[in-house]
């Protein structure tokens, strides 16, 4: 027996290696090394996820790190919207004037995560990706979809103008949906209103195509689905662009519409010569007799109500007839990299199909970018404000036939094609207008190194945000909220009789009479003198300052880069009172000093000096009225309407405060 176990404890002491020891040993510790800096947002860190790998892509393996803590992994930034600083809503696609000025906020998730760091928010622009680059902060949060989600804000202060110099290379078009219950667009409301289309360019409804199928998010792709031209697909930024066109010479050149269809020379329409007509926009339907009408033409076709592509046109020039070709209203730019195409572009409104293509009609097939008609382009048909007996082609409902019309009183026309608006509101140096746009394609966050090397902020540049920029404006508030002043909203005009009642034409402009003094006379010639050229009228220079004392035309400029004023002394002739001298006025304001012991509101008079521009009355710069200066007894002070110490601003005005 005891022998057995001897060999039971040999056998098992013989199963155990030679060096055994009392202790446990640790294992060695890993080589701790410096992380390199990210230099790119495929360098950056995953945020931490429940299980391994980006995005919590596997099941957790229920391990614990009983290590070194690893300092924080930082969590995903997302952007998630813009906030409309003119209604204050959030927005995936907002529009702003190219010269906005006031504060733009971006508001997204995680983005304090940012503070204390230097950032740029880099904008890229159209299919050619131009970069704009824009200093932000960090600027408080907003509230999110409930009351436990806020989103942090980037602040972007606009006040350099950073998109000033955008080219606008693309256009508007209206996918607003204005069908009725039969699919047919009717432009009315849900109590039966004929409302018509949109012709406010912030509407959130226009859409810029200016981007490649690539970084439009209309877009549903997919690797058996890389083309945009199915019938009803979606691709609502993609790049196709519209001008209007007029007829064909038998050189295929073609004219480009400079005139609205209105009565130009106050003749009568039927008066008016085929060189004014040749200048006119074409009809933006197939009737024969509209187009007919609008051109003045001797025969149009071969007889039948509706036109065909390719239809010879015969104007009058004096005792010659002369053959034109009518080859559709809008001619197609750049076709060869349009990203729409075949079905996608042309078809009607329907109970199933939303027209969100190029046009609802076609003289020849649905993919011919030049021969289409009933466009979407912006604006699409709407009214014009005329004076009294004024004739043009209108109707009263938005897609009908146009008929010659005249207008009673001083108002508002029927329903006009939409060329009249577009070329009535067109900026020929900057070759800008009402439909002009240009478009952001990808927004990144960027910072630098310690090496001024940059590092993206987000994983990948965020193209879901869209930020469309269109022609400049000028509003009325600090953030550009309000009505537009109509001297800066680029309506041009050829003669009064373009303009409205109340207003007058000269150097291409309608200018509202409350401000300005006076309008040129019909048939004078006004705006063709430069600065130094002998003139006897201001309407005679083209900077509307006629220096009477040398009977020269002088400079008047204001601008973001150069101020120089004409400032006319009281008594010389005027346009406007910006061009009268700035005169120092004294405004006095009873103001709150402080409080006595007693907590009674202490007062005194004080006066500053407000440089203002004179008065321009009939023609006549006269010095501005000096205001009163308000009732003041410093012995018994009455303190009951004092305000708050005004402050006086760099350019000379003050602010009240109550």
């Amino acid at each position: 027996m005891k022998f057995s176990v001897l060999c039971l404890l040999i056998f098992l002491f013989s199963c155990i290696g030679e060096n055994i020891s009392s202790t446990r040993k640790l294992p060695p510790k890993p080589e701790t090394t410096s992380p390199k800096p990210p230099t790119t947002n495929r360098d950056l860190p995953w945020p931490r996820y429940q299980g391994q790998g980006p995005r919590g892509a596997g099941p957790s393996d229920g391990s614990v790190n009983q290590g070194e803590e690893e300092p924080p992994t930082p969590v995903a930034i997302e952007l998630r919207n813009f906030v409309d600083p003119f209604t204050g809503h959030y927005k995936s696609k907002l529009t702003l004037p190219k010269n906005f000025a006031g504060t733009l906020f971006i508001a997204g998730l995680n983005v304090s995560q940012l503070n204390g760091q230097l950032i740029t928010v880099r904008f890229r622009f159209g299919r050619e990706l131009e970069p704009i680059d824009i200093r932000a902060t960090v600027g408080g949060t907003a509230p999110g979809l409930t009351p436990q989600v806020a989103m942090q804000v980037l602040q972007l202060d606009m006040k350099e103008l950073p998109f000033d110099r955008i080219r606008l290379l693309y256009h508007l078009f209206d996918y607003t949906d204005y069908r009725n219950s039969t699919g047919k667009e009717d432009f009315r409301n849900e109590l039966g209103e004929l409302l018509g289309p949109t012709t406010d360019p912030l509407d959130s409804f226009l859409y810029c195509r200016g981007l490649t199928l690539r970084d439009d998010p209309t877009f549903q792709g997919s690797t058996e689905n890389r083309k945009c031209d199915n019938k009803g697909e979606r691709c609502l930024y993609t790049y196709a662009s519209l001008v209007d066109k007029g007829l064909a010479d038998d050189e295929n050149l073609f004219f480009n519409p400079s005139d609205p269809q209105i009565d130009i020379l106050d003749k009568g329409y039927l008066n008016e010569t085929s060189l004014q007509a040749i200048k006119k926009c074409l009809p933006d339907n197939n009737y024969t007799a509209n187009l007919k009408g609008v051109l003045n033409a001797q025969s149009v076709g071969s007889g039948s109500s509706e036109l065909s592509y390719n239809d010879p046109v015969v104007l009058k020039f004096g005792d010659v007839d002369k053959t034109y070709w009518y080859r559709g209203p809008y001619r197609a730019l750049d076709f060869k990299n349009w990203g729409i195409e075949g079905a996608a572009m042309t078809y009607e409104s329907s109970t199933e199909y939303q027209v969100v293509g190029i046009y609802q009609k076609n003289y020849i097939a649905p993919g011919d970018a030049n021969a289409g008609y009933v466009s979407m382009l912006f604006p699409r048909p709407g009214r014009m404000t005329l004076r009294r007996d004024v004739q043009y082609w209108g109707s009263e409902n938005v897609l009908e036939e146009r008929y010659l019309q005249t207008l009673v009183s001083s108002g508002n026309t029927m329903y006009m094609d939409g060329c009249n608006l577009r070329v009535t509101n067109m900026n020929i140096f900057s070759n800008e207008g009402l439909s002009s746009c240009n478009i952001i394609a990808t927004i990144e966050l960027i910072t630098t190194d310690e090496e001024g090397k940059e590092i993206s902020l987000l994983r990948r540049p965020d193209n879901q945000l869209k930020l469309q920029i269109i022609r400049p404006s000028l509003i009325e508030s600090e953030t550009m909220g309000g009505a537009e002043v109509l001297y800066q909203s680029m309506r041009s005009c050829s003669t009064n009789r373009s303009c409205a009642s109340g207003e007058c034409c000269f150097n291409n402009r309608c200018w509202d009479r409350n401000l300005i003094s006076k309008c040129a006379s019909e048939g004078e010639v006004i705006g063709y003198l430069g600065i130094g050229e002998t003139c006897s009228s201001d309407l005679q220079c083209s900077s509307l300052c006629c220096d009477q004392s040398r009977g020269v035309c002088s400079v008047h400029v204001i601008s973001t880069e150069e101020t120089t004023l004409c400032a006319k002394a009281p008594g010389q002739t005027c346009v406007d009172r910006q061009f009268c001298r700035k005169e120092n006025l004294t405004t006095c304001y009873v103001v709150k000093t402080g409080t006595d012991p007693l907590g009674k509101i202490e007062c005194a008079l004080r006066c500053y000096f407000t440089p203002t521009f004179g008065r321009c009355r009939n023609g006549i710069c006269v010095t501005p009225p000096q205001s009163a200066v308000p009732r003041f007894d410093p012995v018994n002070p009455d303190c009951s309407e004092a305000i708050a110490p005004p402050i006086v601003n760099e350019n000379g005005t003050i602010t009240t405060f109550k």
